[in-house]
């Protein structure tokens, strides 16, 4: 009787410590649902946002030198290139890869010389000089935007050959041509040397 009495009671203990055993896993799964989940602090890379071409424009402007302190742009794989001449900013714009590639200082024609709309890159020139009373100008580096009326051209020089200060200090200022579109003399020439002939150039006033 006393070894069956103690079997007994070695039963009791064991049910009792395994039912403990049940509870208190079920109180530590209760537990573990009701604390609130804790979100991963991994950091997201950000996308990053296209980088702003900072401005580059000499200042003060030299008719001597190029429109940007930066190198003309390479236009080697460049797709789409165009250019817009800007009248009620006096600045001419070099586009492609659906972006501004450079910036230009210009003057215009004034008493609205210089027509609006859309025209392209024709023949080109290093010299030329018109000398009927009325003009009696010539300039370097003519590039032919419209009928070889409207030019890209460097700021003119008189008979003698002598730039004229005068028009030239109305680069990226004020309209001051006969109807072409006056450059500095680096500009003209990089565009007499390196834009290609077809080229659409857009001539708008917004």
């Amino acid at each position: 009787m006393a070894l069956l009495a103690v079997a007994l009671i070695v039963i009791a203990l064991g049910i009792a410590l395994v039912t403990r055993q049940q509870v208190q896993a079920v109180h530590h799964d209760r537990d573990a649902q009701s604390q609130p989940k804790h979100r991963s602090h991994a950091v997201r890379p950000h996308k990053l946002a296209k980088p702003k071409r900072a401005s580059v424009m000499r200042t003060p402007i030299d008719w001597h030198q190029p429109s940007e302190t930066a190198a003309y742009p390479d236009l080697t794989h460049v797709q789409k290139l165009s250019m817009e001449v800007r009248l009620d900013k006096q600045r001419v714009y070099i586009r492609g890869n659906g972006k501004l590639l450079y910036t230009m200082y210009a003057s215009t024609g004034i008493d609205g010389r210089t027509p609006e709309g859309h025209f392209s890159i024709g023949q080109r020139g290093l010299h030329f000089f018109n000398s009927s009373p009325a003009v009696r100008l010539g300039a370097n580096y003519w590039t032919s935007i419209y009928q070889n009326r409207i030019l890209f051209h460097t700021v003119p020089f008189d008979a003698q050959g002598h730039y004229d200060i005068k028009e030239a200090s109305d680069l990226g200022k004020r309209a001051g041509s006969h109807g072409c579109v006056q450059l500095s003399i680096p500009d003209a020439k990089w565009i007499y040397d390196k834009i290609p002939e077809g080229t659409p150039v857009t001539i708008d006033h917004r």
